[in-house]
């Protein structure tokens, strides 16, 4: 991964992958040449999604963007195995991802945006939590 675009951070993928999906595609965009790049990578059963994006810290993030956007409300903030979790929520049925998560990683310079149309909350931690705890 690292080879295709310079990253000043360590690109991770999830050790920990809830049942039935896999990988689907993983993809690296570049607003422009100042930016960093960003990752994505994206799983599915066959039936539903979820997908990360992993940015350096000061880039503005989708869930940002969502939040002021759309349906998602931050819901709460709050620390996990010594990490900053951002989690929110959409009331809307007609949203097409119920939640999403950021992890934010001071130490190493990025932060890991994930949504999912169906995980809970505690699903969406554990695939976070294995992306950071390596």
């Amino acid at each position: 991964m690292q080879q295709y675009a310079k990253f000043s951070f360590t690109i991770t993928k999830p050790t920990y992958i809830p049942e039935g999906y896999i990988q689907v595609d993983e993809n690296y965009s570049i607003e422009n040449e100042a930016k960093e790049p960003v990752v994505s990578l994206n799983y599915s059963d066959g039936e539903f999604v979820f997908w990360t994006n992993q940015q350096k810290i000061n880039q503005k993030d989708i869930m940002e963007e969502m939040q002021e956007a759309g349906p998602f409300e931050k819901s709460e903030t709050y620390s996990l195995n010594g990490v900053q979790f951002d989690y929110v929520s959409s009331n809307d049925e007609s949203a097409s991802f119920r939640g999403g998560m950021r992890v934010t990683v001071p130490e190493k310079g990025y932060k890991i945006v994930m949504f999912a149309e169906v995980l809970t909350k505690e699903e969406m931690e554990k695939v976070l939590l294995s992306m950071i705890e390596k």
